[in-house]
């Protein structure tokens, strides 16, 4: 006799290749067995899941645990149980409002099993990396990092930067933003996530950024390419522009896409 029995929701396991109606019946708390159709007269108790997904525990890789405290902020049960999440990943349960931010580095020789965090030293003064994307790049025997920038308690990030390093862990920042807010339309007031290729045969970089406006009493938000060159991005003689001097953001980010 089974504890508890599912009957008719679509099962969706894609570690078993599984996507179909399926029953499943609960022992002990553990799954006992997984069939077309298990009768309800082997289990003390029947839940009827017709037309509902059935699934393992999922995963969310971003959340902010810190409920009441700022907009972003979630109750982990509301985040995590009650919406069929098993594991959580707290992503800095302040989120954008916290004062400062740091990056860390792990690493892997599999993918499965990772050494301890390291801080890495990409700093700059009164600016706080926030949305980071790194990638190697083989053509330069190097890493660079491409990173939106926060001032403290804001999520109004004004600026992208890029840095490079050779060993992940210390990084030269490259002289200038590689975009600030203003520059297009669609990143009028915040310059949001970034990323990047880098095509050796040009040594170009083009760069994919998203961002806002702010307009009629909310943000809307839009996205932009552009395309430069590996020696005008890295140029020592590039003019440098504090984010911090530019008129701050009309309006608090509270609404994100």
């Amino acid at each position: 006799m089974f504890d508890l029995l599912l009957r008719g929701g679509r099962v969706v396991d894609p570690a078993s290749a599984v996507d179909g109606v399926r029953d499943i019946a609960v022992s002990d708390g553990r799954i006992a067995k997984i069939a077309p159709n298990i009768a309800a007269i082997e289990a003390t108790r029947v839940i009827d899941v017709k037309d509902k997904l059935v699934v393992p525990g999922l995963i969310d890789l971003h959340a902010h645990v810190f409920d009441g405290f700022n907009r972003s902020g979630v109750h982990p049960d509301l985040a995590g149980v009650y919406s069929g999440v098993t594991t959580l990943v707290d992503a800095g349960s302040a989120g954008c409002a916290a004062a400062t931010t740091a990056v860390e580095v792990r690493r892997s020789a599999d993918g499965l099993t990772w050494g301890d965090p390291v801080t890495a030293a990409l700093t700059q003064s009164g600016l706080w990396a926030w949305h980071i994307d790194v990638q190697w790049i083989a053509a330069r025997n190097e890493f660079w990092a491409v990173y939106n920038v926060k001032t403290e308690g804001s999520c109004t990030t004004p600026a992208v930067y890029i840095a490079s390093s050779a060993d992940g862990v210390s990084w030269d920042v490259a002289p200038g933003a590689v975009m600030v807010k203003g520059t297009a339309r669609e990143l009028q007031d915040i310059v949001y996530r970034t990323t990047f290729a880098y095509d050796p045969a040009a040594d170009a970089i083009t760069f994919w950024y998203s961002g806002a406006r702010f307009t009629d009493g909310q943000y809307r938000w839009g996205a932009a390419v552009q395309r430069r060159l590996r020696q005008d991005i890295f140029s020592e003689s590039r003019a440098s522009l504090d984010p911090r001097s530019l008129p701050p953001a009309p309006a608090p980010l509270e609404d994100w896409p």
